[in-house]
């Protein structure tokens, strides 16, 4: 399976989202936030590795990214976070025992900080697993798939990637890992499968989310064959055709310029071919 295309995206130095398909629709593209007014990026500034999603979910097209998944180096809005995290627990230290109770977090302080829910997995050999998080030390970019060989005493697992490479990793340490048997049209661009089964809920409250772009990524993945499963077929149609494409800032206009009939002589026609009447 081919390693999946990464999709290059624009974020402001505090954490807005401000392009989430820069190869696609560039006129989307800003040199300043318009929300806080931030500089722009689109790349590592570390590395200069094209700035991309870590991933989508069913709530969002596009998750920013805390680090850069080719050096491992951290975003402003990563650093910006971690700024106000020890700036938060120094004002935790000064204060008594009654005041800490009483002392809360806004979170909206800050953008582009990764949230997780813990959940159980059992996985047993032979389990199709999936990076939730990029793994830096193994070199493992999200959403990366693979195959567990075997499994050791302590937990230790030992996965065949799907790009062929072997990766062993401990599960107590290396917590992004899930289940890989289903992934988002989002995180499937670049890849490639034998049979693709797509599932299309039209009644989904992110409505966004099903449109043209996203049909036509999920239905090209499959090399021999593709099928939806749909709650409802009448509104499919309706609801994959939809576009969600940004209009250019400047559209080009056509100008036609009639072009007046003009009477030529014979003796001119023969002038210009040299030929002698």
């Amino acid at each position: 399976m081919e390693e999946p295309e990464r999709v290059q995206i624009q974020v402001c130095r505090k954490g807005h989202l401000i392009n989430e398909a820069v190869q696609f629709d560039p006129s989307a593209n800003r040199k300043f936030c318009p929300s806080c007014g931030s500089e722009t990026i689109i790349e590592c500034s570390n590395c200069n590795a094209l700035l991309t999603s870590a991933d989508a979910n069913p709530y969002r097209s596009v998750v920013i990214p805390a680090y850069c998944c080719e050096c491992g180096g951290s975003f402003p809005w990563t650093e910006n976070a971690i700024k106000a995290a020890f700036e938060f627990a120094d004002e935790l230290n000064v204060l008594d025992a009654q005041d800490k109770s009483e002392k809360t977090y806004d979170p909206r302080r800050q953008q582009g900080v990764s949230v997780f829910r813990e959940e159980q997995r059992n996985f047993s050999i032979g389990d199709r697993v999936q990076f939730t998080a990029p793994a830096n030390s193994l070199k493992v970019a999200n959403r990366e798939l693979g195959t567990i060989e075997s499994i050791d005493g302590d937990g230790r697992l030992r996965l065949r990637m799907d790009g062929g490479r072997a990766v062993e990793l401990d599960t107590s340490r290396q917590t992004h890992l899930d289940y890989g048997y289903a992934v988002t049209s989002h995180s499937s661009q670049g890849q490639t499968a034998d049979r693709v089964l797509v599932h299309v809920d039209t009644e989904l409250g992110a409505k966004d989310l099903l449109n043209s772009r996203m049909a036509y990524v999920s239905i090209s993945r499959g090399a021999h064959d593709a099928q939806i499963f749909t709650n409802d077929a009448s509104e499919l149609g309706k609801a994959l055709s939809r576009d969600v494409s940004h209009a250019p800032a400047i559209e080009p206009e056509a100008i036609a310029q009639k072009i007046a009939p003009q009477s030529v002589s014979i003796e001119e026609i023969a002038q210009e071919l040299g030929i002698g009447l």
